[in-house]
């Protein structure tokens, strides 16, 4: 969505004021949902909680990707922001599965997969030395899901 925004006003026929409030009402949603989810996570049940949202996010999708107006495209990114409240549920999840001694490095390899709830960090593949060693690349445009990230900046 972040690199459409320019795009925004002119596709959905509105303001850049008003075109902002889909990346607004996205992360808005996000907020209020991560700590309510993990919550109902630990009352009605993980799994359940995680269908609840998944399907918060299909119809959010379907919302956004038919309408060409400004109201339903807020509406349904408010429903995907909602489903980043999934990040406490996968947590919780691994938490509840995996041993402790492995708890840390299944958190660490399912991290790389959130990639689409920090569009704004730049990730590129890097060698073992450069993440040793901390350097890192500047206008990096690789996504490889098999590669190593690292944030740059």
């Amino acid at each position: 969505m972040i690199p459409l925004v320019p795009e925004l006003p002119r596709l959905l026929s509105t303001s850049p004021s008003n075109a902002s409030w889909i990346v607004t009402t996205t992360l808005l949603a996000g907020a209020v949902f991560t700590p309510i989810s993990g919550r109902l996570g630990d009352i009605f049940g993980k799994k359940s909680v995680a269908l609840v949202l998944l399907g918060a996010i299909l119809v959010g999708s379907l919302l956004a990707a038919v309408t060409t107006t400004l109201i339903p495209m807020v509406v349904g990114r408010a429903f995907q922001g909602a489903g980043l409240g999934m990040i406490p549920l996968g947590i919780g999840m691994l938490r509840d599965t995996i041993p402790p001694e492995r708890l840390g490095r299944s958190v660490a390899l399912m991290a790389p997969h959130w990639e689409w709830v920090r569009p704004w960090e730049c990730r590129c593949r890097r060698s073992l030395h450069s993440i040793t060693t901390g350097t890192c690349c500047s206008g990096c445009r690789e996504r490889s899901a098999s590669s190593v990230r690292v944030r740059c900046g």
